[in-house]
């Protein structure tokens, strides 16, 4: 079998435009919901295109979120598997270590 990984930091609109195809799979890890920490947030609005988008792709996708309501909504055609998670880095020391729900969404 003869397997290839590809590690890119693309606007998710280009990285899966040039690599749909049957037998990819997608690891999205977009910035979290609501926050504006990142060089490049999103709005409410990319979360849309972007499960828009993901609902016409070839291959196969494993996003994860912050579990939020609207994160829900928005990708509540998909497999949704909420997790907890805790994160031993983070800027903030005082948030080390707590517990965070976050969500696995794919299309398989």
């Amino acid at each position: 079998m003869d397997l290839r990984l590809n590690i890119e930091c693309l606007d998710w609109r280009d990285c899966i435009g040039r690599y749909d195809r049957g037998h990819t799979l997608f690891y999205l890890d977009p910035p979290y919901f609501g926050t504006k920490d990142y060089v490049h947030n999103f709005e409410e609005e990319d979360f849309a295109a972007l499960a828009a988008v993901l609902a016409l792709i070839k291959g196969k996708f494993l996003l994860s979120l912050g579990d939020h309501p609207v994160m829900r909504k928005l990708f509540s055609s998909f497999n949704i598997a909420p997790l907890t998670v805790k994160y031993s880095t983070s800027r903030k020391e005082e948030t080390r270590g707590e517990a965070r729900q976050e969500l696995l969404v794919s299309n398989f």
